[in-house]
C-alpha cells in the first residue's frame, strides 16, 4: 500500500470547497442574529466576550477587515474551518486505514456530516471550534507515537485555539491529560509533555483576566445552560433524533458500538479518539434532564464518527458507510436548495429560517427616519445586533434594556441604557404596548414580516424621551 495517495482526496476536498465557495457568494439568506451579534463583537476587538471567548470575533474582523461588511465576508470563516477541518479527517484517517477505497469513502462521509454542511454557510463558534479539535486530535495522537517536540507544540499550540473558541475546548484538554495519566505514562518523563499542557492555559490567561475584570459573565452564563433541570422523556428523544439526523446513521453505529467495546478500549485499544467520543453518550444521556442542543455535542460525536469509521464494527460496514454517503449527498443537494429557494418549500420548513428573516426589512422601514446620531433602544439583543449590521451606517449608539441588575448580554457591558435618562431616543420593540420608560412617546410606525402562514415578526417602533434610573 502507498502512504501518498494525496491526489484523489485533495481534489474531492478542492471541488467541494469551490462549490461551496460559489454557493456562499451567490447566498442571499441575511444573517441570523447570532451572525450579527459576533460581526458586532469584532467592531470592538477583546480578549473576551459576554457568553464566549474571542477568537469568533477575531476570524469575522480578518475577513471583513479584508473583504468588507457583507453577509459572505461574516460567514467566510465558517467555511475555511470546516475545509480545513475535513483536511484533518484525512491526515487522521490515512493513519488509521490502509486502503485507499475505505479512506476515501470514509473522508467523503464524514465530510457530507449534514451539521457539518450547514456550518460551512452559517458563522457560530462551532465551525472554527470543530478545526481546533481536529487538529489537536491529529497533532495530540502524533505526539504520543513520537513524543516530539514540534507535535507537542501544535497540539499545545491548537488546544489553545480550541480554549479561545469555546469552553467546550475544556473536555479535549481532560480527556488527553487522563489518557497520558492511565495509558502513557512514560509521557510524563518528558518536559515537553508539561509544555503541551502547559500552552493552552497561558493562550487563555488573558481571557480570564477579561472575565476577572467584568465579573466573570462567560462562566455565569455557561452555568445558566445547566440549571433548568428535570427529567422529561421528549427532550431527551428529541435530541436523540436531531442526532441522528444531523450527524448521519453513522452517529447511531457509534452509539450502539461505544458501551460494547469499552472494555476492549479500556485494557487492549487503548485509542485515544475513542476516548474523545465517549462523551456524547454522557451528553445524550443528560438530555432527558436537561436541555441540550445536537451542535454542543459536535466535536465529541464527530471525534466518535472518526473512529468508527475506521474501526468497522460489523461485516457490512462498507455498505453502511455507502448508505450514509447517499444521506450526505442527499443533504447536501437539499440544504443548498432549501438555503436558495426557501420560499419555494413547504410552508412549515420556513420556521427553520426564522432567525434569520426579518431583519433587513426591519432595518429599511427604520432607516427612512434614522438620523444616524439619536440613540436607539431595543428590548433585546437581536434587535440591537441586526440593527447594527443592516443599517447603513453601522451605528454604535444602540442600546438594549437592561431589566436585571446583572448584564444578560453583551449590549449590557458595553453600555447602559440609564444613560440615556432624559435624552430623545429610539425605541424598538417586539410589544405593541406603548414603553414604560419613554416620556411623551410617539409612535413612528410598525413592521410586520411573514415567517410563514403563522409565524410573523412584529416590530413596534417609538420616539421619545428615555426615562431610567441608573
Amino acid at each position: 500500500m502507498k502512504k501518498n495517495f494525496l491526489l484523489k482526496p485533495l481534489f474531492f476536498l478542492f471541488s467541494l470547497f469551490l462549490i461551496k465557495l460559489l454557493y456562499l457568494l451567490l447566498l442571499d439568506l441575511p444573517l441570523s442574529y447570532d451572525e450579527s451579534y459576533y460581526w458586532d463583537w469584532s467592531r470592538n476587538l477583546a480578549w473576551g466576550y459576554y457568553s464566549k471567548p474571542p477568537m469568533v470575533a477575531w476570524l469575522i474582523k480578518i475577513s471583513t477587515g479584508f473583504f468588507g461588511n457583507y453577509e459572505w465576508a461574516v460567514r467566510l470563516p465558517a467555511l475555511f474551518s470546516i475545509t480545513f477541518t475535513t483536511l484533518f479527517f484525512y491526515l487522521i484517517l490515512k493513519k488509521r486505514i490502509p486502503y485507499e477505497k475505505e479512506l476515501f469513502l470514509g473522508l467523503i462521509c464524514l465530510s457530507l456530516i449534514p451539521l457539518l454542511t450547514v456550518y460551512s454557510f452559517i458563522m457560530t463558534i462551532d465551525p472554527p471550534l470543530i478545526l481546533f479539535w481536529t487538529g489537536a486530535t491529529y497533532f495530540f495522537i502524533n505526539y504520543l507515537e513520537t513524543l516530539k517536540v514540534r507535535h507537542a507544540f501544535l497540539a499545545g499550540l491548537f488546544m489553545g485555539l480550541g480554549l479561545l473558541t469555546k469552553q467546550t475546548m475544556l473536555g479535549f484538554i481532560a480527556i488527553a491529560i487522563g489518557y497520558i495519566l492511565w495509558f502513557k505514562r512514560p509521557a510524563l518523563k518528558k518536559p515537553v509533555t508539561f509544555l503541551m499542557f502547559g500552552l493552552p492555559f497561558l493562550m487563555i490567561l488573558p481571557n480570564l483576566y477579561w472575565n476577572w475584570i467584568n465579573g466573570f459573565v462567560m462562566f455565569k452564563h455557561t452555568e445558566e445552560h445547566f440549571s433548568r433541570t428535570g427529567i422529561e422523556l421528549s427532550k431527551g428523544l428529541k435530541t436523540i433524533l436531531e442526532t441522528l439526523l444531523l450527524y448521519t446513521p453513522l452517529a447511531l453505529g457509534f452509539i450502539l458500538m461505544a458501551l460494547k467495546n469499552l472494555k476492549d478500549e479500556i485494557y487492549k485499544t487503548r485509542d485515544f479518539i475513542y476516548f474523545l467520543g465517549l462523551p456524547s453518550l454522557l451528553f445524550l444521556g443528560l438530555s432527558f434532564m436537561v436541555e441540550i442542543n445536537a451542535n454542543w455535542i459536535l466535536p465529541f460525536m464527530v471525534s466518535g464518527l472518526i473512529w468508527v469509521v475506521y474501526t468497522p464494527p460489523f461485516p457490512k460496514f462498507i455498505t453502511f458507510l455507502r448508505f450514509n454517503l447517499l444521506y450526505g449527498i442527499c443533504f447536501l443537494i437539499l440544504a443548498l436548495s432549501f438555503g436558495a429557494f426557501f420560499d419555494r418549500f413547504p410552508e412549515f420548513t420556513r420556521d427553520l429560517l426564522k432567525k434569520f428573516i426579518g431583519w433587513r426589512e426591519l432595518a429599511s422601514y427604520v432607516e427612512t427616519f434614522y438620523d444616524g446620531k439619536t440613540p436607539i433602544v431595543v428590548s433585546y439583543r437581536d434587535i440591537a445586533s441586526s440593527l447594527a449590521f443592516y443599517l447603513k451606517s453601522h451605528p454604535e449608539n444602540i442600546y438594549v434594556v437592561q431589566k436585571h441588575p446583572y448584564p444578560q448580554n453583551q449590549y449590557h457591558l458595553w453600555r447602559k441604557d440609564s444613560d440615556l435618562s432624559g435624552k430623545e431616543v429610539i425605541f424598538i420593540q417586539k410589544n405593541p404596548i406603548p414603553p414604560k420608560n419613554l416620556r411623551n412617546p410617539v409612535k413612528l410606525g410598525e413592521v410586520r414580516v411573514k415567517i410563514s402562514q403563522k409565524t410573523y415578526k412584529e416590530f413596534f417602533i417609538w420616539k421619545g424621551i428615555w426615562e431610567k434610573e441608573g
